[in-house]
């Protein structure tokens, strides 16, 4: 039987709080490693294991520890606590129940599927930071009460990714409800929301909103007793067709026209979040927008040799200029979102002492937004949109001219395997460098892994049929390590305008209770980036990784 505590942990600045937790509620907590795990739910077509009222997981410990295959009961929850049943072994890597070894797990998993196959309903990805609980008696050893799991989760449903922050508090062997009855007053100060829900049963729900708006045909894996679709009227001519969910890249044809398919594919992106920023009431508009505009300056970049180098100039200057008025605001967005969560965690003394530094960001804020609504409504960004349209519509536009009579490699098939092993040569480059490397190299690194991410992610059309799949493991390998990376970025810019607040103050005098305010909040970033810099090389070993290299390959020689 498995007892925990679960919490949603709302915000990154509130995680990093508990993460410098050494003690709570008279327990002290010691550190006991990292894992970074890929949780892979299964079910059959008709969800005969949920029916039984059980959840099927296989567990891959990507740090190389064994797999495990578990059923989990799918018990209640009374607030925070949780109560179920827990059934886990060791078997082997990717192994679906068939090939676990002999015993009543096995019996049990096979026996809830009732010999129909099975299919993967979605995969978690956690990085889950543990601490052990441990309490403290006088005149007796210490007892390991409790686990204290502190987990980053990224949900992958249907092709889309979400990631929430939650504390698991899982009871051990010594422990006792009433360890966790004080643990969970405790965490009162940190103002954390009791999570009713499993990670599956939360993932579970995306699911099947995802699968109501997709047809029949394409869920792999459908909720028991659900209702038919009704039959939908054909869409009548005058019908907006729907946006493509992929550029259409294809192996067999030119780069310069794979390249205006995926510059045509980001620029529609952009212009469908532009009234949402210009509004200005979901920061995820601009935050989107934001995306779209550096993806089309990387696939400029990338496929630059295929057009004329004016026509590059010319757009790449454009969108050089709204990414940089983009990315201003959205910087200001992220460090002002969480300045506030920080903030509100502390006693009315220091949250007064903060504000100071909140009122200035908000007016540089403000600034920067008014700088980027008057580039929206100026006429270059008019002509530049209008132009631009054209150029990613129009086959053949702007083709860099022909080098001679000798042939070239032109097409997809023939250019992009080299490309890929130069980008991902200029990443293995920093492989003598990053443990311990200084955050100007780690920001170097993280530039050159954006540009191997953007090559996998624009051919990936091209790529996952002959990596038989598994191109999607390596991007995802990819993004951890942007992840990081970006997270690292983020602790150092926010670093440098903490800095700037407390010394190009002018002629403002900050009162004390400002500056030790400050001063707190500056050792907190501290803090996060020196341990962001401790823990790079983790994330960075599965891209550096021989089994990347022949997900690389593999996918290289089927081109």
């Amino acid at each position: 039987m498995e007892i925990e505590l679960k919490y949603a942990v709302p915000n990154r600045e509130t995680f990093d709080r508990l993460l410098t937790l050494t003690a709570l509620g008279g327990y002290a907590l010691r550190q006991a490693g990292e894992q970074r795990l890929a949780d892979h739910y299964l079910d059959t077509r008709e969800r005969a294991v949920l029916r039984g009222g059980y959840a099927l997981r296989l567990r891959e410990d990507q740090g190389g520890g064994p797999w495990l295959g578990t059923l989990n009961g799918l018990g209640g929850a009374a607030g925070a606590l949780h109560e179920r049943e827990e059934l886990e072994l060791a078997v082997p890597p990717g192994a679906a129940p068939d090939a676990w070894p002999a015993g009543p797990v096995r019996d049990l998993a096979l026996r809830l599927a009732g010999g129909e196959p099975l299919a993967e309903l979605f995969t978690l990805r956690q990085l889950r930071h543990k601490r052990s609980v441990m309490a403290q008696s006088e005149g007796a050893a210490p007892r390991a009460a409790a686990e204290f799991s502190l987990d980053q989760v990224t949900t992958t449903v249907a092709g889309h990714e979400q990631t929430a922050y939650e504390l698991e508090i899982e009871l051990r062997p010594d422990g006792a409800p009433a360890d966790l009855d004080a643990l969970g007053a405790a965490l009162a100060a940190f103002e954390l929301r009791p999570e009713p829900h499993s990670k599956f049963q939360r993932a579970l729900a995306l699911l099947d909103d995802a699968a109501r708006d997709m047809p029949p045909e394409e869920t792999a894996v459908r909720a028991p007793d659900a209702a038919e679709p009704a039959g939908q009227a054909e869409p009548s001519a005058g019908d907006k067709p729907e946006r493509p969910k992929t550029p259409g890249v294809r192996a067999d044809e030119p780069m310069a026209e794979a390249g205006r398919k995926v510059l045509r594919f980001h620029f529609e992106r952009m212009l469908e979040k532009e009234d949402g920023t210009r509004d200005g009431g979901d920061p995820e508009d601009l935050h989107d927008m934001r995306v779209a505009t550096r993806r089309q300056r990387a696939a400029l970049r990338l496929f630059a040799d295929y057009y004329k180098p004016k026509t590059v100039k010319r757009f790449g200057a454009s969108l050089k200029e709204l990414a940089t008025l983009l990315g201003a605001v959205r910087d200001l967005d992220v460090q002002l979102e969480a300045a506030h969560a920080y903030q509100a965690g502390l006693p009315t003394p220091g949250a007064q002492g903060l504000q100071p530094v909140l009122d200035a960001w908000t007016s540089q804020r403000d600034a920067a937004r008014i700088e980027l609504l008057a580039c929206l409504d100026g006429g270059d960004y008019k002509r530049f949109k209008k132009a631009f349209g054209k150029f990613v519509e129009k086959e053949g536009a702007g083709l860099a001219p022909s080098a001679g009579a000798e042939p070239r490699p032109s097409l997809v098939r023939q250019v992009l395997p080299g490309q890929l092993w130069v980008h991902y040569a200029d990443v293995r480059a920093y492989e003598g460098v990053v443990p311990g490397a200084a955050v100007p190299v780690l920001h170097a690194l993280r530039i050159s892994g954006k540009r191997l991410r953007y090559a996998l992610e624009f051919f990936r059309e091209v790529l996952e049929p002959v990596s038989d799949g598994q191109i999607a493991d390596a991007i995802e390998k990819v993004v951890a390590l942007q992840d990081h990376l970006g997270d690292l970025h983020d602790a150092d810019v926010t670093l440098g305008r903490l800095h700037d607040f407390l010394h190009d103050s002018g002629e403002t005098r900050h009162s004390p209770e400002s500056v030790m305010a400050v001063g707190a909040y500056l050792r907190v970033k501290q803090n996060r980036l020196r341990q962001l810099q401790r823990t790079a090389a983790r994330p960075w070993r599965q891209v550096n990784g021989r089994r990347f290299r022949r997900i690389l390959g593999r996918a290289v020689a089927g081109l």
